[in-house]
């Protein structure tokens, strides 16, 4: 069965459901000559370029549009969140499947953990050089920056850069 909530911020224009459907509310809006009733419907879901992640387009009445991902819209309306953890994490690792039961709050640190152990990150090779020749790591981020001794923010900087490890690190060993 499918449950509908108010979206916080944008009460009485839009609403999200447990089954990760967003859809607007019958309106009076002004196109600038009139008032006239624009009808409620289901909005249409694009995904996101990073992540592959719903969003929707929200319109708040005031500021223009305002681009929100489904699962988090979801999470803000039916989980709670006692201890105000950052991320919205897929159970199932689809994410596309915005379903209330497949959506737990978490940590930045649970959610990379989540996504290590069930082999849902893709890392591209980052490469070191070990006495002078390169070596390859395909490691968790984690294990990365332990392996050379530096913070994983580093790691994760370098790769979202596109980078491989060894344009900013030159590991020697003696």
């Amino acid at each position: 069965m499918e449950i509908w909530k108010p979206i916080e911020g944008f009460e009485g224009r839009y609403e999200v459901s447990n089954l990760g459907n967003v859809r607007s509310l019958d309106m009076i809006v002004n196109n600038g000559y009139k008032d006239y009733l624009k009808r409620g419907r289901v909005l249409v879901k694009t995904i996101s370029g990073y992540g592959k992640y719903h969003k929707v387009h929200l319109c708040d009445g005031i500021s223009g549009f305002k681009q929100m991902r489904v699962h988090r819209l979801v999470a803000n309306a039916f989980i709670p969140n006692p201890e105000n953890k950052e991320t919205v994490n897929h159970i199932n690792g689809d994410k596309q499947d915005n379903r209330v039961e497949n959506l737990e709050w978490a940590t930045q640190a649970e959610n990379n953990r989540h996504a290590h152990d069930n082999n849902l990150m893709r890392f591209k090779p980052n490469v070191v050089y070990r006495n002078g020749l390169p070596i390859k790591i395909n490691r968790s981020i984690e294990d990365t920056a332990i392996y050379l001794g530096v913070d994983q923010s580093t790691i994760c900087h370098s790769i979202s850069r596109g980078n491989s490890i060894k344009k900013c690190y030159t590991v020697q060993y003696i």
